[in-house]
């Protein structure tokens, strides 16, 4: 006898139903959380060995340096010894890097020293020059000098001359036209 439902889907009586995806799926959930159970179990079984292991070798280490301290007394002077060589090694390494770094500055100033050592030996050549053409100035200047006075004095009696003959052309002139006049 069949069963049709309102999907028109045949069913058949007395058939049990199909199982769902979720249905299908859960022995495999049960087993994934039992392994992820086991997991987390042997995880943490593991991490408290390590535990134990390490507490077990700090408490031996701890045990040998007491051994030690009663057997040898000095080992704390030795101990505080090689602290402070090691503190006077950091001071002299950090000595050290500033040397290095002062004589870099030192190469820099002389490589400045050298520098400016050639440009006061350009200003000493300008120098040079410039007091050899003072002192060539200096001894043509009397020449000129001389020349200039001897020119002043020379003009003087020239425009003596040219103002005496000007007088003359004027009185010369008044005579012509006075005689001009009169005629």
């Amino acid at each position: 006898m069949k069963i049709t439902s309102s999907l028109s889907v045949p069913v058949v009586a007395n058939t049990p139903p199909a199982p769902s995806v979720v249905q299908q799926d859960l022995p495999l959930v049960g087993v994934g959380a039992v392994v992820l159970a086991a997991t987390g179990f042997l995880f943490k079984w593991f991490f408290d060995q390590t535990v134990k292991a390490w507490e077990k070798r700090i408490a031996e280490l701890e045990q040998e340096a007491e051994s030690a301290r009663k057997t040898y007394p000095q080992l704390e002077q030795l101990t505080k010894a090689t602290e402070q060589l090691t503190r006077q090694v950091e001071q002299l390494t950090e000595a050290n890097r500033q040397l290095v770094a002062l004589a870099e500055r030192m190469n820099t100033y002389d490589q400045r020293l050298q520098n400016y050592g050639g440009a006061l030996q350009d200003l000493q050549r300008l120098y040079n020059d410039s007091q050899k053409t003072y002192l060539e100035l200096k001894g043509s200047l009397s020449i000129e000098y001389l020349r200039r006075e001897d020119w002043l004095r020379f003009s003087n009696i020239l425009e003596t001359k040219l103002d005496e003959n000007n007088r003359r052309f004027e009185d010369l002139k008044e005579i012509f036209a006075g005689r001009l006049k009169g005629e």
